[in-house]
C-alpha cells in the first residue's frame, strides 16, 4: 500500500499537465472565434481579445449557405429514421399467424386471442 501512496501524487500531477495540455487549445479557439483579423494574424499572439466581437458567427453564416446545409441534414435524419423504420418494423408482420376464425370477423389474430 505504501507504494501506491507514494505514486499518487505524481500520477495526478501527470494527468493534471495532460488535461492542461488537452484545455489550451479549446480555450485558443473559443478566444480566437471572438477576435478581430487583425489580432488573429498578428505578430504577437494575445489570449484576450481587445474588443471582443460577433462578427466572426455572422461572417460564417453569410459565407455560405448554412441554413441550407442544416435543412439538409434534417432532411436526411428524418428520411433515414423513417426508411429504418419501415426497414425494422415491416418484415416481422408475415410471420404473425392471421386466421379466420370461426364465428368472428372474417380475419383474426392468433395471437391477439392468448
Amino acid at each position: 500500500m505504501r507504494s501506491r501512496a507514494a505514486w499518487s501524487p505524481a500520477v495526478h500531477f501527470i494527468l493534471a499537465l495532460a488535461a492542461l495540455v488537452m484545455i489550451v487549445p479549446l480555450v485558443w479557439i473559443i478566444l480566437t472565434a471572438f477576435k478581430e483579423r487583425n489580432e488573429v494574424f498578428s505578430q504577437v499572439p494575445q489570449w484576450l481579445p481587445a474588443q471582443p466581437t460577433f462578427g466572426n458567427f455572422f461572417g460564417v453564416l453569410d459565407a455560405m449557405p448554412f441554413w441550407q446545409y442544416y435543412w439538409n441534414t434534417i432532411v436526411v435524419a428524418f428520411g433515414l429514421l423513417a426508411l429504418q423504420l419501415v426497414t425494422v418494423t415491416w418484415p416481422p408482420m408475415p410471420s404473425l399467424e392471421w386466421s379466420s376464425g370461426a364465428g368472428t370477423s372474417s380475419s383474426s389474430c392468433s395471437w391477439c386471442n392468448s
